[in-house]
């Protein structure tokens, strides 16, 4: 049995309904307005759901769309300037990504540490304690990965 449904559909009938999820109060008012459409339509097209399903499908949605959106913004910026901040859980940090051919002009014009793109996959094949360490070996160095 499912409890937690079950205790929203009891709510649901009973007329209370769940709170707007704290998290968006982080979000700036474009995340605001889809996560509000998106609702609205989840609710109109799947009118069984629980009110807290219909949030859960609502904030699924809504981050998707942002990391697809987000996603758009690097392409675009790495095109225009040649590199792009982004965050990495692994390491905990940001850190920015460039081209090769810029990789020199850019290495101390930022805090964070810079990969160029050639070095990337090589990582991919590294356990996380191992980028760590690399990454730890390239904010002191302030260097390139030797390939």
């Amino acid at each position: 049995m499912d409890y937690e449904k079950e205790a929203s559909k009891i709510l649901d009938s009973k007329g209370h309904k769940p709170s707007r999820p704290q998290v968006l109060s982080l979000m700036g008012d474009i995340v605001n307005d889809l996560y509000d459409e998106v609702y609205a339509d989840i609710k109109k097209e799947e009118p069984k759901l629980t009110s807290i399903e219909m949030q859960r499908g609502a904030l699924d949605f809504t981050f998707k769309k942002l990391s697809v959106i987000k996603m758009d913004e690097w392409r675009k910026s790495f095109e225009t300037n040649g590199y792009v901040k982004m965050f990495s859980p692994v390491v905990g940090e940001f850190f920015y990504l460039c081209r090769d051919e810029i990789f020199d002009s850019i290495k101390d014009r930022f805090e964070e540490v810079i990969y160029m793109a050639s070095e990337l996959p090589a990582l991919k094949e590294l356990e996380a304690e191992d980028i760590q360490c690399l990454h730890m070996g390239k904010k002191v160095m302030r260097g390139s990965i030797l390939l």
